[in-house]
């Protein structure tokens, strides 16, 4: 169901592990707040989370089931509601274009041809519903036969150009600030115009609809795009094209269990390194490891599948690798007692006493993830978590030598130290907790201002389907629901198909 995660060498030794989203994860719950919101009969709210899914996905999901004709089919349903019956056309009409077989498309599509006065159109479209309605759904199939009947007499009084039912834009449909667009269109020209794309070869791009419709990268496809694109770039050494390229993919990653950030901020906080900036390296480490933490605690609330499994396949190898790596640098800037604070947190968290018959984590660590990462990458290497806890222990062996603090004699920057007093849970001389805020990175280029502006797109608008975490929730039970029935109608036809099968 997860595509394995994707592999990137630091050295000869080392590498990080950043795993992709499960597919179309987000379009899912989407499309379940889309239809919480169409129940409570809050049109706007249904057309807004339908159309941010069909920015999200454009590939298979799970049962053979493309998603994109369900998100437009569905969102054609919410415009009949709104009485926008060109729109509602048009995101019928391209969801039969992907899925023949759609017979919702088709009677939506028949009602907004219906309701346009091309009632021949409509005629034909509500024969092909009835044509392709799953035999046991009598109640779908007298409606259809009945919307049929109702019109069969009917001359045409088009109340718009025949033409225009064939020369419009699929994006016409798209809301303004929720739309393709909107979310994805200032990235595919950036692909397009800079040639990132091999398989796409064309003059420079300035008007949105002027390139092909196939060549179009959804949002999660311009996350693999530019994962494989910041993997280049850290090969070639090329830091700052890096952090570019993460932040891209960060625009539109904002919500808790967010399965691409931790290895996401990994890879960046690396790249600064690379780029002497080691107080952005530290916090971006931090991220990752509070990434981590609020993955498991989705885990424990049951808001994640399969999560004992992908548990142990990589949170806590990132996890590991992230605090290594904290504690390194605090090493490096001579913050040594900070440093001897973090090896007493880290003891306690790697070699834990409380998972019973497994012994402890680090042994657990060891087994599971030797196992799992074998099969991911089906070779014989050392296993990936022992390489950075090796790590751990040659960075205390260093530290053991260090009596005092020598960051004043280095010259290290004093914001790690506060960076470092927050991270491990320092007291002030109150007994206050000690709270580090650093401000953000800024830069004048055309990347970093099309990622914030990116990202201030994708907030705005997640923020306004989804405006309290109770909402966020609710929509992640209906996804779960109907992923139960989606499994239960599958077992069922398999079932059927075997019976079908034995008596042949």
């Amino acid at each position: 169901m997860w595509d394995d995660p994707k592999k990137i060498q630091i050295d000869d030794k080392l590498h990080i592990l950043i795993t992709p989203e499960p597919p179309a994860k987000n379009a899912r719950i989407l499309a379940g707040r889309g239809k919480i919101l169409y129940g409570k009969c809050d049109y706007n709210g249904a057309l807004n989370a339908y159309s941010i899914a069909i920015s999200s996905v454009n590939d298979f999901g799970i049962f053979s089931c493309n998603l994109t004709p369900q998100h437009l089919s569905n969102r054609a349903m919410v415009y009949l509601k709104l009485k926008n019956y060109f729109f509602a056309y048009i995101d019928a009409n391209e969801a039969i274009k992907i899925d023949k077989y759609a017979w919702k498309a088709y009677y939506r599509k028949g009602q907004a041809l219906e309701a346009l006065g091309f009632f021949s159109m409509a005629i034909d479209c509500y024969d092909e519903c009835l044509k392709h309605i799953p035999e046991d759904d009598e109640k779908s199939k007298k409606q259809a036969q009945k919307d049929k009947e109702a019109i069969q007499d009917k001359a045409d009084t088009n109340q718009m150009d025949h033409a225009s039912l064939s020369s419009y834009h699929p994006f016409d449909s798209d809301p303004p600030n929720f739309g393709r667009e909107y979310f994805t269109g200032e990235l595919n020209r950036f692909i397009w115009n800079n040639a990132l794309d091999e398989e796409f070869n064309h003059d420079k791009i300035t008007d949105p609809k002027s390139a092909e419709l196939n060549h179009w990268k959804t949002i999660e496809e311009l996350q693999r795009f530019f994962l494989k694109q910041a993997k280049k770039e850290y090969k070639t050494k090329n830091w700052k094209q890096v952090i570019y390229y993460v932040d891209f993919m960060r625009a539109f990653s904002i919500v808790q269990d967010d399965w691409m950030a931790p290895g996401l901020m990994v890879l960046r906080a690396l790249a600064w390194t690379q780029l002497g900036k080691d107080l952005y390296a530290c916090v971006d480490y931090s991220e990752a490891v509070n990434k981590c933490n609020s993955i498991i605690v989705s885990f424990h609330q049951g808001f994640c599948f399969g999560a004992y499994y992908e548990e142990k396949r990589w949170i806590r190898f990132t996890k590991t690798l992230a605090n290594v790596q904290i504690l390194e640098l605090a090493i490096k800037h001579g913050f040594y007692s900070h440093a001897k604070m973090l090896v007493n947190v880290l003891d306690k968290w790697i070699y834990a006493e409380d998972q019973g018959p497994r012994q402890n984590i680090r042994e657990s660590m060891m087994q599971s993830l030797g196992e799992v990462m074998n099969s991911i990458f089906q070779d014989k290497e050392k296993d990936d978590v022992k390489i950075w806890l090796d790590k751990y222990e040659v960075l205390k062996k260093v530290l053991k030598k260090k009596k005092e603090d020598e960051y004043k004699k280095k010259c290290s920057e004093p914001n790690i130290l506060l960076f470092l007093d927050s991270y491990i849970d320092k007291k002030d001389t109150s007994g206050n907790k000690r709270i580090f805020v650093m401000k953000p990175w800024e830069d004048d280029s055309q990347f970093y201002k099309l990622a914030q502006t990116l990202k201030c797109h994708y907030q705005n608008a997640w923020k306004e389907v989804f405006p309290t975490v109770k909402d966020w929730n609710g929509a992640v039970k209906e996804r779960k629901k109907s992923e139960n029935e989606a499994r239960l109608k599958q077992y069922e036809k398999e079932e059927k198909e075997k019976e079908s099968k034995l008596r042949k």
